[in-house]
């Protein structure tokens, strides 16, 4: 499918500029203050030169319930919302739907060629989607397994359901980022500029979409119009490797960490940003 017939797919050519207006070194905050040698620990007090302190052991504690299905390492997990289902995907091209109680497969989503490097439950528990390495995309109904909808684009590097509505999105190695309603498949796109799309995050109310590049660049879009709204590149704020998380506390505030080490806050409705914290490169 030609992913500039999706709507939404032109005009997206985000030429604004914008500049970082603070930057902070990690090395100016003084978090914790100078600590006395006669510091009072938990309202003990402690000799800090002479007392040997070490850490108390602490015992495991056994997990309830391993799992051990899948053939081969596994790359993503998801929780339905009662908790009483998992899903996960691994390198043996498999999606599987299991119980947390005593890890019955329930069943296996066995469609994908590739290995399933993304899977989750949508908002209501209604559906699952896996998606593979490949660019293959499943949605499942969580009662009985039937594949309702299925799509293939290019190489998939992150997928997720949208928080309120039956919505998947996905970012592509190819750059663009797709948006289907689930289980009809209308979808939208929004336009990349060559560089693989690597991560996202959606606002509270859902209405913006911050994408991620691995060129550094930050975009942020109005979902419903499906309209660019900020382009933050490396010369106007944005970082100068490729971003490797993005997340939003709230429609007017937004962070994202890129492989340059820095962390960047932005304000989501001017795209400026607000303070860059430099950390070491990863």
């Amino acid at each position: 499918m030609d992913p500039e017939q999706g709507e939404g797919a032109d005009g997206f050519d985000g030429t604004e500029d914008y500049e970082v207006t603070n930057t902070i070194e990690l090395g100016e905050l003084d978090v914790l203050g100078p600590v006395s040698s006669d510091e009072e620990v938990g309202g003990v007090g402690v000799d800090m030169e002479t007392e040997d302190i070490a850490p108390t052991p602490k015992e495991l504690t056994p997990c309830s319930l391993q799992f051990s299905q899948h053939k081969g390492s596994v790359f993503s997990v998801g929780l339905s919302v009662s908790g009483e289902l998992a899903v996960s995907g691994g390198e043996d091209d498999r999606g599987v739907v299991w119980r947390t109680s005593d890890g019955v497969v329930v069943w296996e989503s066995c469609g994908h060629k590739d290995s399933v490097v993304s899977c989750g439950f949508s908002f209501d528990g209604k559906y699952v989607y896996t998606a593979d390495m490949g660019g293959k995309i499943s949605v499942l109904k969580v009662k009985t397994g039937e594949v309702v909808w299925d799509f293939e684009t290019a190489d998939i590097e992150w997928a997720r359901w949208h928080p309120a509505a039956h919505v998947l999105l996905a970012g592509c190695a190819d750059g663009i980022t797709w948006m289907w309603k689930i289980p009809s498949g209308q979808y939208r796109t929004f336009a990349g500029h060559g560089a693989s799309s690597t991560c996202s995050a959606i606002g509270v109310t859902a209405s913006t979409l911050l994408t991620g590049y691995q060129d550094g660049v930050v975009k942020i879009w109005d979902m419903k119009e499906g309209e660019l709204l900020h382009h933050v590149k490396k010369f106007s704020g944005g970082h100068s490797e490729g971003v490797t998380s993005l997340d939003m506390g709230s429609d007017r505030i937004a962070v994202s960490g890129s492989e340059d080490g820095d962390c960047k806050i932005y304000n989501v409705l001017t795209g400026k940003g607000v303070e860059t914290i430099q950390l070491s490169p990863v």
